[in-house]
């Protein structure tokens, strides 16, 4: 009988990826308010206090990236067209942790968000980057791109499916 295979890509939820990420964000937060762990490097470089922005940023930006590979995935497979490579779904992965990153940070990080949200704070430039540096990484590197192979029945169209020759 005549199968021909083809390869499929899958985007899951990375369990372990994703606890230590969740585990680091955590440890993070708690390290930043610790007695002496600010202010030792300088300013752009000082990540702890930036910890808050990475946390929020790094949960926001995996969801990102697992929400457009998931629907990228599976268009292609519904759609019966091409796939894509993964690297071009890591790429478009990318791209929605990024979407998410600046939407998020904009809102929070920029004088036009405080404002249109009516929240009290100030505006860090380096909060917005570190958020959404962050939230583009987070989003193409941790969800799972597995690729796996389809065995697909197709028929012999010079074969007599009612005396079985050929």
């Amino acid at each position: 009988m005549p199968y021909v295979e083809q390869l499929s890509n899958k985007v899951s939820h990375a369990s372990i990826k994703y606890g230590v990420l969740a585990m680091s964000c955590i440890a993070l937060l708690i390290a930043k308010d610790g007695d002496g762990a600010r202010d030792i490097l300088p300013e752009p470089f000082d990540v702890f206090d930036h910890a808050g922005n990475i946390n929020g940023s790094a949960q926001l930006g995996y969801a990102g990236g697992l929400i457009v590979g998931k629907l990228v995935t599976d268009r292609a497979s519904r759609g019966g067209e091409r796939e894509d490579s993964r690297l071009s779904i890591r790429a478009k992965m990318a791209l929605g942790g990024l979407s998410v990153g600046l939407l998020v940070n904009g809102l929070v990080e920029t004088k036009f968000g405080t404002k249109l949200m009516h929240w009290e704070s100030t505006p860090d430039p380096i909060d917005f980057a570190y958020g959404v540096i962050t939230a583009t990484a987070v989003g193409a590197l941790l969800p799972n791109v597995e690729q796996e192979a389809v065995r697909e029945y197709v028929p012999n169209q010079d074969q007599d499916f009612d005396t079985g020759e050929w």
